[in-house]
């Protein structure tokens, strides 16, 4: 296994303990759990060393190097006897499978989400599809429902709190398990969601598939409506021997993976960002779990390059899905923004692929293309080459708009268009407000790098709707 493998496989196994189904850091449920990373002299002294700490938690060892404490987490509801508590979830079952029955029933939600779109229609099925179903493209079913029957309904409790689940099965066949496709929708309150929509569609393990589905009126049930008053955040603390790899314990230390799918992780940077005499970089990567093979040059694309693309949009959705993408003043991208970014991408030894670009117009169209890495190329040491944000109330603009200087021999090659979403509405009657990060420091950068090509292609996506069976 590869030293970075080996960090993703810890977060990754402490995302199953804690998280079970769902996702750490889901972008619609707040997580009750963070993970922090300790030296071991703190480790030993404020974690083995107290004996009532011990007590209510467990130490969790991976291999020689690796230790975590996880502390058990106690039931936190509103209602403090167990059985009462019990009935209330009944009861609130019971009216949560009415409501959503009478707001999806005969209906289809739609969810484009850039190279591939959903449909979910309710009591039918979910379908993933890249093209308009008058138009030939990829199609797959990802689960099937029987007509909608509420003692197939399940009321969850996970770490971000209650929500109604109903799983799809016979799925088409995937090719990598041999297995078919599987699908959970669970329906959640989501405050300031005015109508049924799907607010994220995430791959949790190959061809296993979770939909979340806000449903407005589960907002006025008993403990939907009282979700988060009483819950806290539980920390669990690893420690690691960082004589064993310097390379594994920087990326312990200043990286945290969020899982996007289609093969790719997010590692998302949290060094000390306001240092800035470090020499550490504050750039977050993307780590891809798959081979990719750069062709010759003037050469068609090597296979592995097409899927890399292909696979790249969908994961870039999938980061902005997850609201991972965010401005220089920590706001979270929004419509009408404007985006120059660019990340190294690295495989599971922590080896540099290749560097990845994004840009993103004030019309929510995106670019993105990749390009090899030269020996001797200046690494990335900022994400964002500028940023310019659209806010609804008219302000000056105080700054000019900073561009990326022109890519060496650039040609139509490693590059795709397509759409992207926020979820974040603004007015109609924007301005802009200009950030730039990286100026003379970028322009040498890319100066220097010597980068390869890129290729083109368009998709189009339109904001997610509800419509009526009949209509697909």
């Amino acid at each position: 296994m590869g030293r970075l493998a080996k960090f993703l496989a810890i977060a990754i196994v402490l995302n199953e303990l804690t998280s079970g189904y769902k996702l750490m850091h889901d972008s619609n449920m707040s997580s009750e759990y963070s993970i922090n990373y300790v030296s071991q002299n703190v480790f030993q002294n404020t974690i083995l060393n107290n004996a009532s700490l011990m007590a209510d938690g467990e130490i969790l060892n991976f291999g020689d190097e690796t230790s975590c404490f996880k502390p058990n987490v106690r039931s936190e509801t509103v209602d403090s006897d167990f059985w009462e508590l019990k009935l209330q979830e009944k009861r609130v079952l019971n009216k949560s499978s009415e409501v959503i029955t009478k707001k999806l029933s005969g209906k289809c939600l739609i969810y484009p989400n850039g190279f591939w779109n959903y449909s979910f229609c309710y009591g039918k099925s979910v379908a993933q599809f890249t093209m308009p179903s008058d138009m030939q493209g990829l199609h797959y079913l990802l689960g099937k429902f029987d007509i909608p029957d509420h003692d197939d309904l399940r009321l969850v409790h996970d770490l971000g709190g209650y929500y109604v689940a109903d799983t799809g099965s016979y799925g088409d066949v995937c090719v990598e398990t041999d297995a078919m496709r599987e699908v959970e929708i669970q329906y959640v309150c989501k405050p300031g969601v005015n109508e049924a929509r799907i607010l994220a569609v995430r791959e949790v393990k190959l061809c296993r598939y979770a939909i979340t589905v806000a449903i407005p009126e589960l907002c006025y049930l008993d403990l939907f409506s009282t979700e988060g008053k009483n819950k806290s955040v539980h920390s669990i603390v690893c420690t690691r021997d960082v004589r064993s790899t310097d390379f594994d314990s920087v990326y312990m230390i200043n990286y945290q993976p969020f899982f996007l799918g289609h093969g790719f992780y997010y590692l998302q940077n949290h060094s000390d960002r306001n240092d800035s005499d470090s020499d550490i970089s504050s750039a977050s990567m993307l780590l891809y779990t798959s081979d990719l093979v750069f062709s010759e040059e003037n050469a068609d694309l090597h296979k592995s390059e097409q899927l890399f693309l292909e696979r790249a949009v969908a994961a870039f959705q999938e980061l902005t899905s997850q609201r991972l993408l965010f401005a220089p003043d920590g706001q979270i991208f929004s419509t009408g923004d404007t985006v120059s970014w660019v990340t190294e991408v690295v495989n599971s030894g922590g080896e540099k692929l290749c560097v990845l670009r994004v840009t993103i117009d004030e019309a929510s169209t995106a670019n993105l293309s990749f390009d090899q890495i030269l020996p001797g190329s200046i690494p990335i040491r900022e994400n964002i080459v500028h940023y310019t944000r659209a806010i609804p109330q008219e302000v000056e603009l105080f700054s000019e708009l900073s561009t990326e200087p022109d890519l060496v021999d650039e040609s139509p090659k490693r590059d795709r268009t397509f759409e992207v979403s926020s979820g974040i509405i603004v007015s109609e009657r924007r301005t802009e407000h200009t950030y730039d990060k990286l100026k003379q420091e970028s322009t040498e950068q890319e100066n220097k790098n010597n980068l390869s090509p890129g290729f083109d292609a368009q998709e189009e996506v339109e904001e997610g709707t509800e419509v009526e069976h009949d209509e697909l």
